[in-house]
């Protein structure tokens, strides 16, 4: 089989395997989830080897720790939602990991703008969840702050260059924090049926795009002035 054509046939089962899971979640069926979520991120990562001539160890890592965390996440107590938290915070830690290497840090004025978003989203989720954290408080409070980084350095790069690969690492990151919201909520505040499918739907894609994203990045020099191109 052709490099292109098992490529498209891992990106169908990718697909597939994301419908089957928005699927499960929805009836909340255990045996579907136990078999095909631990079978998306490993899909993606080949995905990712077929079309990769250069494998960036950091993408990687950050799809490992966040199949880790959503195994987790089945049918997950508060032990096991915590060390399914933690491995998130692994994996974003990797994502910003790559965002640095591959592009500069932004000046304070549009970090700082492009964090205020995520900022006023962080408030909110706290101030709901804030009674229901417990020991989590601090740890919360430390993903959060990292969430926050994540978002304001993308938007800010956004802002600034606003080419084909902000606009996917950005549309990845707004969906992967909508994500984010979702499961704490649902865990800790109210529990609606329908943001299961919610959030395996929001995870599958923000997953997909990043990928796409960092596909794009490999041709790509780092932009070595903010000032220059932005006029700041």
């Amino acid at each position: 089989m052709g490099k292109d054509k098992l490529t498209k046939v891992l990106a169908l089962a990718y697909v597939v395997i994301s419908l089957i899971l928005i699927y499960a979640e929805y009836l909340k069926y255990s045996p579907l989830l136990y078999v095909f979520k631990p079978l998306l991120m490993p899909v993606l990562v080949l995905m990712y080897i077929r079309t990769e001539t250069k494998i960036n160890r950091y993408f990687v890592l950050s799809l490992f720790f966040i199949w880790i965390a959503n195994i987790c996440f089945i049918n997950a107590g508060k032990t096991m939602f915590i060390v399914g938290a933690f491995n998130t915070f692994l994996s974003r830690l990797f994502v910003f990991l790559l965002l640095i290497k591959k592009f500069r840090f932004p000046q304070s004025t549009p970090f700082i703008i492009g964090t205020l978003p995520f900022l006023m989203l962080s408030i909110t989720v706290l101030g709901l969840i804030s009674d229901s954290l417990g020991q989590a408080y601090i740890f919360f409070i430390i993903n959060g702050a990292l969430v926050i980084a994540i978002g304001g350095l993308v938007m800010a790069n956004y802002f600034i260059y606003s080419d084909k690969v902000n606009t996917y690492i950005l549309i990845s990151v707004i969906i992967a924090t909508f994500m984010q919201f979702l499961v704490v909520v649902d865990f800790y505040y109210v529990s609606i049926p329908i943001f299961r499918p919610m959030i395996i739907a929001a995870y599958s894609v923000s997953q997909y795009v990043f990928y796409r994203s960092v596909l794009m990045m490999k041709n790509r020099k780092k932009q070595l002035n903010y000032n220059a191109s932005a006029g700041i």
